[in-house]
């Protein structure tokens, strides 16, 4: 007979000898650094998300005791959403802000700057790129309508940084996270 630890016993036993019921493995994932528990088929499994990213990890087990993808989007860095926070609360950044332009446009510059050293040379989890790309899209919006009041602003550092940002973003480190969140979203 077959130990009813082995693999098959887990995953698929045809033999019809397994005693034990199906389950997903346990399974260390070196590329997202989480160990998945052991998981009935049809069941979620929830791990909290590697050590300097806030939130939990989640990975469904197939009703054939299969792994699937897992899901990480609420997988983040707290600087990066430390600094999120404190972007969306910023009164240049409050839609309809009257703040004089100026004043926007040196925020802007500065937030963008640091957007691009808090993503640079780190393989960002899904929530990363997700807050990173919403970031993008409040600092380029702020920006077009400053450009509307203003025409002779100076935009060396902001598009320094927002182009650096981009490029943080899809470096080939950052492909697994752009999948997971293609899957996910």
């Amino acid at each position: 007979l077959p130990s009813t630890d082995t693999p098959s016993c887990l995953a698929g036993d045809t033999t019809g000898q397994c005693t034990q019921p199906l389950r997903c493995p346990v399974e260390v994932d070196d590329v997202w650094g989480i160990t998945w528990q052991s998981t009935p088929p049809g069941d979620v499994a929830t791990e909290p998300c590697p050590a300097s990213q806030a939130g939990n990890a989640r990975r469904s087990c197939s009703s054939d005791a299969v792994w699937m993808m897992p899901d990480l989007i609420e997988c983040g860095s707290t600087s990066l959403q430390a600094f999120a926070g404190m972007v969306e609360r910023a009164p240049t950044f409050i839609p309809g802000s009257s703040s004089p332009p100026g004043e926007i446009i040196e925020s802007t510059s500065s937030a963008v700057e640091e957007l691009s050293r808090l993503t640079n040379g780190t393989n960002l989890f899904p929530d990363d790129i997700a807050v990173s790309l919403e970031l993008l899209s409040m600092f380029f919006s702020q920006r077009q309508m400053v450009f509307a009041a203003e025409s002779d602003m100076p935009a060396a550092s902001y598009q320094r940084g927002f182009l650096q940002t981009a490029s943080n973003l899809v470096t080939e480190a950052n492909q697994r996270s752009w999948r997971n969140l293609q899957n996910v979203r």
